[in-house]
């Protein structure tokens, strides 16, 4: 696609022009590279599209090591209301092929029954890999998301498997905390957004 348009105008008039960028292509492994993943990421976004996720967040700037795109997906009840959210954020790894880690996280939407008010979002479940910066992306992404709504809170708790090993509960708290969520002692989370 992008070699037609790139030479559109030469196709008829000047095969010989045409034969020889092809010739310098294959000549050029970093070309070929170059092109072999634009052609990954046009497929990439088309997938997107087929399963109901939008983009919220692109990274122009990441290598591979930083996060390229944030998604959500939505999913509505019988009524038409909006139940469950999916972010999922997609590394460079992620879209080129290289197995690695899908950074998911999975919330339930609560509304008031009679006015279709959405109240708050409770976060199901996150994962994550740690310390790379996915999580705080995510997150960014998903309380400035929230916000659009005019909801309350959000809310969740984090669960005994994260609580188990007290170095990871510590991280956890540290990661919340730093976004506003306060934290009780029965390990529930919440993030006032009306303040």
């Amino acid at each position: 696609m992008i070699l037609k348009n790139l030479f559109q105008k030469k196709y008829c008039k000047d095969c010989e022009y045409k034969r020889a960028t092809f010739y310098l292509l294959d000549e050029n492994d970093k070309d070929k590279e170059q092109l072999k993943k634009f052609d990954k990421l046009i497929k990439f976004l088309e997938n997107i599209s087929t399963y109901n996720e939008h983009i919220l967040y692109f990274n122009k700037n990441a290598n591979k090591n930083e996060l390229l795109f944030i998604t959500i997906e939505e999913e509505y009840d019988f009524a038409g209301r909006l139940k469950y959210l999916t972010f999922t954020g997609y590394t460079y790894g992620n879209i080129y092929g290289c197995d690695r880690l899908k950074q998911e996280m999975y919330v339930e939407v609560y509304q008031d029954i009679n006015n279709r008010h959405l109240q708050y979002f409770y976060i199901i479940d996150f994962l994550c890999e740690p310390n790379k910066g996915y999580g705080s992306v995510i997150m960014s992404s998903f309380i400035k998301y929230a916000k659009s709504f005019g909801i309350q809170y959000i809310s969740g708790f984090l669960s005994p498997v994260d609580t188990s090993d007290e170095e990871h509960k510590q991280r956890l708290i540290h990661f919340y905390t730093k976004f506003g969520f306060e934290i009780d002692e029965k390990n529930n989370i919440k993030l006032l957004l009306n303040k």
